[in-house]
């Protein structure tokens, strides 16, 4: 198969890098670098799932592994996914009543992402646990932090944490290097469960995508809804019967919207089948957030009038570029509100 004339900007724009260009309100949308908050309608079954049963270590449980070995297989579990959100696995480890986890590979790229998850049965929080305080880090130093969920296992991984600034964290391409994912300094460890998995950003036509449902799931007309009290002063979705793209670049189609802001501009995008869109505005790409499986799926972005370089009530141009949606597979509503 030779290699499709895929530009970076059309399908390799990473969170990273999108981010890169105008960053969004940390302070709204969490500590993930990337300051994107996905939530996941419908999930695959063998994409979501991490069971950790039958594996229990006392301390930090630490897994090595440089080479393109077959995804693990957790004891009386299912198998990680080789592939995820546009990477494939690299490292992993899991542990049960551990005080934490940890893994070392040596990369071959900087397009890393993070996966973690954790379970707790200490009653100290109010909401059952889910207060303690955990955090990654890369050979020692933070890199993100938040809870865990409360029960006995692990059963799932959140959403991939990814950094526009893996060098200054000391990673780097050649060299082994330890992430860590255990309870914060000064925090008392009581997780029952631990899992973490490193993917590696793989070439769009090297990326094997899950096999295609029949029918194909479509966005319904709301979406997510994510600011139904404010109309949107923008709003874009595919039209017509769901079908698969003729080819990972095609189809490729823009649309440009004006739009004149007060506040700052909110994003809510939604997906059902792998695909991506860039946005821009005033020719500046802003955002570039891609699905990479079957069933809807959310991502939500916010800007300031600032990150935007616009005054109040300025007109600005929106330009959206979709790859690979085909029909009603595709929803962009955006909303004059502060981030």
């Amino acid at each position: 198969m030779s290699e499709p004339q895929v530009s970076e900007r059309d399908v390799r724009a990473t969170f990273d890098q999108a981010v890169t260009d105008l960053p969004a309100n940390p302070g709204r949308l969490g500590e993930v670098r990337g300051r994107v908050n996905r939530v996941r309608r419908r999930r695959s079954a063998a994409g979501a799932a991490l069971a950790v049963l039958g594996l229990v270590a006392s301390g930090v449980l630490v897994a090595h592994t440089s080479g393109r070995s077959p995804a693990p297989t957790v004891a009386n579990g299912p198998a990680l996914p080789e592939y995820r959100s546009g990477g494939r696995l690299v490292a992993s480890a899991v542990s049960q009543n551990a005080s934490g986890v940890a893994v070392t590979f040596t990369p071959t790229s900087l397009g890393l992402q993070v996966f973690t998850g954790c379970s707790t049965s200490d009653p100290a929080g109010p909401n059952g646990g889910l207060d303690m305080t955990v955090q990654v880090t890369v050979d020692g130093q933070p890199l993100s932090g938040g809870g865990c969920e409360p029960g006995p296992t692990v059963t799932g991984l959140s959403s991939g944490i990814r950094s526009s600034n893996w060098a200054g964290l000391g990673v780097r391409v050649g060299q082994p290097v330890t992430i860590s994912y255990a309870a914060a300094p000064g925090k008392s460890p009581h997780a029952t469960g631990w899992g973490l998995a490193i993917y590696q950003d793989v070439p769009l036509d090297a990326y094997v995508f899950p096999a295609a449902p029949t029918p194909l799931p479509t966005v319904g007309p709301d979406g997510s809804n994510a600011a139904p009290d404010s109309p949107p002063v923008l709003l874009a979705r595919g039209e017509g019967p769901a079908a698969l793209p003729s080819s990972l670049t095609e189809p490729s189609t823009q649309r440009d919207f004006r739009v004149v802001l007060k506040h700052g501009l909110t994003l809510q995008f939604d997906g059902s089948v792998p695909g991506d869109l860039v946005i821009s505005v005033d020719g500046r790409q802003i955002w570039a957030p891609m699905t990479w499986t079957y069933g809807e799926e959310g991502a939500q972005n916010s800007w300031t009038l600032a990150d935007l370089g616009l005054k109040p009530g300025e007109p600005a141009t929106v330009s959206v570029t979709t790859h690979r949606y085909v029909g009603s597979t595709w929803r962009l509503a955006g909303y004059d509100q502060k981030s």
